[in-house]
């Protein structure tokens, strides 16, 4: 598949070093790197993609829904697509973040779970990634910071990034939907949701489990009070690396590295 690929390189330390260089055809499907320096900053966006972020030198924070997330080493964040979010930086730090277009995430879902249909959603976590993604992930960084960057290489190191990505994804959703089992009528039915979906199956939707008060308890994250102790503890028995990738910051007290 030919690639649209963006690397976007801004540098507020040492301005000279500062490049933006494109491959590939411009409507083909997209990836985008951002990878800045800077010693203060403060914005956000609403980026229409997927998108992973990676604070590899200083520290930051992000805010997105309600929560807060401190970046530093190797803790990643894991974005939906517009899912808005404000960053915080205060001290030198650099910011690594893949942008993936719907295409390419829709078509690595596809491939990893054997089915159609679009990326999920996924809650929004902020922590230690499986040390594949994080290998990945600083594979791409490396190749992208060559003085002569290769458009080829970028692009097999940013899929195998979106396939960690999507495995990631699966996982997790699957680790919730056994965490909690689905709400029950009177007579110890699974009760149906509204839209005739079970929000404990994997088409739930987390952006509707936090509107619906009925749902919530169906889609409560390992790291959210809701949650009963032993479903706590089963998660973590099941995939301790998924419960290290869904704790918040404000629920650790800090950054988690």
């Amino acid at each position: 598949m030919s690639l649209s690929l963006l690397l976007d390189q801004p540098d507020l330390l040492a301005p000279q070093r500062t490049r933006r260089l494109r491959f590939g055809a411009e409507e083909a499907p997209r990836i985008a790197i951002l990878n800045a320096r800077g010693a203060r900053f403060e914005g956000g966006g609403d980026e229409p993609e997927l998108s992973l972020k990676w604070i590899p030198q200083g520290r930051a924070r992000y805010r997105s829904e309600g929560k807060s997330f401190a970046l530093a080493g190797d803790t990643n964040l894991l974005l939906n697509r517009g899912q808005p979010y404000r960053l915080d930086m205060r001290e030198p730090a650099e910011s690594f973040v893949v942008f993936f277009g719907r295409e390419l995430a829709d078509a690595a879902w596809g491939a990893h779970t054997g089915t159609g249909g679009d990326f999920p959603e996924v809650p929004s976590v902020a922590g230690l990634p499986p040390a594949s993604l994080q290998a990945a992930l600083a594979q791409l960084r490396g190749a992208a910071q060559e003085a002569e960057p290769a458009g080829d290489r970028l692009a097999e190191l940013a899929l195998a990034v979106l396939g960690d990505v999507a495995a990631l994804a699966h996982r997790h959703r699957a680790m919730l939907a056994r965490a909690q089992p689905a709400p029950r009528d009177a007579r110890g039915a699974a009760a149906p949701h509204r839209s005739g979906r079970n929000l404990s199956g994997p088409d739930a939707s987390p952006r509707h489990a936090r509107r619906c008060r009925p749902c919530r308890g169906a889609l409560a994250l390992p790291s959210d009070p809701r949650l009963p102790r032993r479903a706590w503890r089963d998660a973590r028995r099941r995939a301790p690396w998924a419960v290290n990738f869904a704790i918040p910051a404000d629920a650790a007290g800090g950054a988690l590295h």
